[in-house]
């Protein structure tokens, strides 16, 4: 139980360290878009980006209620009590607020990024001990696909 929590939070450290270089790169892709859309129809930069913030805003809407909705009848169904859905709405509040700085990533050597994954993957196996969580169990509740065929690659 506890090699597949380590794997696991390793494998959610990656993610999250790889999701700020390719949200880095989507801006720069969203910005060159956002211009090219604007100049084919001869449209003002700052509508065109208006309509992609909008659109973003309304799926992180969706996907905040969907989360909120599988945590809900997780307590329904007794895989997780009250007090540990409130627990993991905040705590995805605070990261979704806390992201890191993509900027601060780039000057990094690669073992200054290990250092800061593991630190991550620290804090997130502390938080899930302290309010009794199995991250299998948070990974399906948030909705991250098992992915790799039929298991996770962290299973046994």
């Amino acid at each position: 139980m506890k090699n597949k929590m380590l794997i696991a939070l390793t494998f959610l450290g990656i993610v999250l360290f790889a999701g700020v270089k390719v949200n880095a790169q989507n801006e720069n892709f969203h910005s060159n878009l956002i211009k090219k859309i604007a100049e084919k129809f001869n449209l003002k930069e700052s509508d065109v980006s208006s309509v992609f913030t909008d659109f973003r805003n309304e799926r992180q809407a969706e996907r905040q209620k969907e989360i909120e909705e599988r945590l809900t009848q997780a307590v329904k169904d007794e895989k997780i009590t009250e007090a540990q859905r409130q627990a993991i709405l905040k705590h995805h509040e605070e990261l979704k607020n806390n992201q890191p700085d993509p900027e601060e990533f780039k000057n990094l050597t690669m073992e200054q990024r290990r250092q800061k994954m593991q630190e991550k993957k620290q804090e997130m196996e502390s938080w899930a001990l302290e309010n009794g969580l199995d991250l299998d169990t948070i990974h399906g509740l948030m909705g991250f696909s098992q992915g790799f065929g039929k298991r996770r690659f962290w299973s046994k």
